[in-house]
């Protein structure tokens, strides 16, 4: 099995919105981000793009969305604040040796990656890097951590384990 976190790229600041805080958009350095997810994961044979139902997780995987022909499913378990056991529950959801993308939030995202990588936590140190728009890419193989890697900014690797 194969995961890749994404980390919600870039939106408008929280502070300064007046409408529920779920319809947040990207702004423009977002959308930029988002296409440069879609073009460094569509390479990949994806099984399963999942978001969490925030507007900006959404459309952070929407180019990737267009580019592979693939439905993005929205998942609750994904949310800001969401529970420990949500999570786990999303992760045992997914088939064994699938490759899922799921955008979900910085106080999501770092939490999915400790559950993902167990033990292998001390090569990649704490507290985990979790830059907006990032991706850590995660490969499973018989229930242990194959390789890891850590792409923010233009997508270059900052870590691989």
């Amino acid at each position: 099995m194969r995961v890749a976190i994404v980390r919600h790229a870039k939106a408008g600041e929280r502070s300064s919105w007046e409408e529920r805080d779920f319809e947040r958009s990207l702004n423009q350095a977002g959308m930029k981000q988002a296409q440069g997810i879609a073009k460094f994961l569509e390479k990949y044979s994806i099984t399963a793009l999942f978001s969490s139902p925030y507007k900006r997780c959404v459309q952070t995987l929407d180019p990737l969305s267009s580019a592979l022909g693939l439905e993005i499913k929205l998942d609750d378990r994904l949310v800001e604040n969401t529970t420990y056991v949500a999570l786990q529950s999303f992760l045992l959801s997914l088939g064994g040796d699938g490759f899922y993308v799921a955008c979900t939030h910085g106080n999501v995202a770092p939490e999915l990656v400790e559950m993902l990588i167990g033990s292998n936590m001390e090569q990649v140190g704490t507290p985990l890097r979790c830059a907006k728009g990032s991706v850590w890419d995660i490969e499973i193989v018989r229930g242990s951590v194959k390789t890891i890697s850590y792409r923010e900014g233009d997508l270059n690797t900052v870590y691989v384990g």
